[in-house]
């Protein structure tokens, strides 16, 4: 398994965690599910998700045409770029997604940094700003999370989604434009085509992922990780 940078640059097995907390994102290629299971989990402990296969691990593939709200991801539908368990006390720090079989047309992964909204704000010290007027709630209008909280590791995280679940939702004029400029962002993500044996790695307190909407079938394994006791890594975002 090659893992390597957004640049092409090589990353080896010892600094994939702190390369991946500085640069949100890693690729990977030549990977399979003991590869990619190692390299997460070696490092991170297993993060439990309803509809695992194993621990921290689950199978998506198209199983509705009409699925039930948060069900998207098993359907051939567009996936909209969200943070992964949103809505939960403490979401995964990492997502990992390796391609087992590509789709006959589309389904191209789409990522999206915010980080890119956040240092803006920080440099303008509006962030805390953000962090009091900007929320997710029920599609019912019941708050349910800060769209900016506080990572365990120091510095803040992201849990952003838009859908039948959940929203983001503005207390003020600062929220309604720290929430359109992460939809910006969303509406120009990161494009990647990937085929068997691909994938990438983020940093869910940072990167939001989703996928295009497909023809054929598309089976990938997707792995979810919080560090373990003896690893302090920096995720989120530090501004």
């Amino acid at each position: 398994m090659k893992i390597f940078s957004t640049e092409g640059r090589g990353i080896s097995e010892d600094d994939v965690p702190g390369a991946l907390a500085e640069r949100g994102v890693l690729y990977f290629r030549n990977g399979d599910l003991g590869s990619v299971r190692s390299h997460v989990f070696d490092w991170g402990r297993p993060y439990d998700h309803p509809h695992q296969s194993a621990p921290g691990i689950t199978l998506i593939r198209a199983r509705h045409t009409r699925p039930p709200a948060g069900l998207s991801g098993f359907t051939r539908d567009r996936l909209a770029l969200h943070t992964d368990r949103a809505t939960c006390a403490e979401p995964p720090a990492v997502v990992a997604t390796l391609v087992l079989a590509a789709p006959r047309a589309g389904g191209q992964a789409l990522l999206a940094d915010s980080a890119r909204v956040l240092t803006a704000w920080s440099r303008r010290r509006r962030l805390s700003t953000a962090r009091r007027s900007a929320f997710l709630e029920t599609r019912k209008g019941r708050t349910l999370r800060p769209l900016i909280d506080s990572a365990p590791t120091g510095g803040v995280r992201i849990r952003f989604r838009d859908d039948g679940i959940a929203r983001p939702a503005a207390m003020g004029p600062a929220g309604e434009e720290f929430i359109g400029e992460l939809k910006r962002l969303c509406s120009r993500p990161v494009v990647l085509d990937l085929g068997p044996g691909e994938g990438y790695l983020i940093d869910n307190y940072r990167y939001l992922h989703g996928r295009r909407s497909f023809v054929g079938e598309r089976t990938v394994v997707r792995f979810l990780a919080t560090p373990g006791p003896d690893h302090t890594i920096p995720f989120g975002f530090d501004g």
